[in-house]
């Protein structure tokens, strides 16, 4: 089993700072410190504190799932954590670690949590699904927005940044 169990760790960390723009009635602050640590043996996901001590944890992913998904984003939103595994979709966790749901939108990018909106990109369209609604709205988007360094959805705008900019566009 030597050649099996070969160790090997993985870890991501993500932060992210929102600041209200100038002219911008809705006032917000987000501070954020996202964690996974991927060791052999250990699929979990842990909530850790200042300090990296371990607050809380789920069970073990591979006893709640067929396949352990593989998230390329983790939010933290209005008491919820999202995944987000581009070929399983959205995996909803409540604080205590317990699965609430998983939403099969498969194959999004730039993908974002904001309030109870799921949102996301393919190569034609933005997404905007509504948590609990069952309701998917689409969105045909330009076809600047190809060309793309970074897209950002956030208080029914989104961002692009382009090499010339950032571009500000509405949702309607």
């Amino acid at each position: 089993w030597q050649s099996v169990t070969v160790p090997y760790q993985t870890m991501a960390l993500g932060a992210e700072i929102r600041f209200a723009s100038k002219g911008d009635n809705e006032v917000y602050k987000t501070i954020g410190l996202l964690v996974t640590n991927d060791v052999a043996g250990d699929s979990k996901l842990k909530k850790i504190d200042d300090n990296g001590d371990v607050l809380l944890e789920t069970s073990d992913f591979r006893t709640l799932f067929d396949t352990v998904p593989s998230p390329v984003q983790i939010t933290d939103q209005d008491g919820f954590l999202y995944l987000y595994d581009p070929n399983k979709g959205f995996y909803t966790f409540d604080y205590y670690g317990a699965l609430k749901n998983n939403i099969p939108f498969l194959h999004w990018t730039n993908t974002e949590v904001i309030g109870k909106n799921l949102y996301g990109f393919d190569d034609n369209m933005l997404y905007q699904y509504q948590t609990g609604s069952l309701k998917l709205s689409d969105f045909t988007i330009p076809a600047t927005f190809k060309t793309a360094l970074q897209i950002k959805a956030a208080n029914n705008k989104v961002y692009v940044l382009q090499k010339d900019g950032v571009h500000q566009f509405s949702i309607k």
